[in-house]
């Protein structure tokens, strides 16, 4: 038998998510982003709204304003990332505008499972445990 290897989330869009979730995390709360798994999603959820200069027309469109100015210039030095504002369409392209949820403090994006047969399960509350 031959494994089949399916990835449960589009691998570009995951990176752009976990990416943007670290560099653009407001660090201020003291809170770093949180990543929860569920049985049919990922959560990532970070702290800090959108800028106040930035609407969420900008946000989907492209245009970034780097919270963390520092941070960015490392990862780019590192080439994690290409080039601002160039991670929020990739995601876009996967999974819509849909995904995102902004609240007055935080900004959470949720990746659903990818199913192949075209079937999807009920939305869980509660993360998989990831302690041992």
């Amino acid at each position: 038998m031959e494994r089949i290897e399916t990835p449960l989330w589009n691998k570009v869009a995951l990176r752009e998510a976990v990416i943007n979730a670290i560099v653009h995390n407001d660090y201020s709360f003291e809170v770093p982003p949180k990543f929860e798994i569920f049985p049919d999603r990922l959560e990532i959820t970070s702290a800090g709204r959108l800028p106040e200069s930035l609407t969420r027309e900008e946000f989907f469109n492209g245009i970034s304003i780097p919270r963390n100015k520092e941070l960015m210039r490392i990862y780019r030095d590192v080439e994690l990332v290409e080039s601002l504002g160039s991670g929020i369409p990739r995601i876009l392209r996967a999974y819509g505008e849909d995904c995102f949820k902004f609240t007055d403090n935080f900004i959470r994006i949720t990746l659903p499972i990818s199913v192949q047969d075209g079937t999807q399960s009920a939305p869980s509350q509660h993360p998989v445990s990831t302690q041992c």
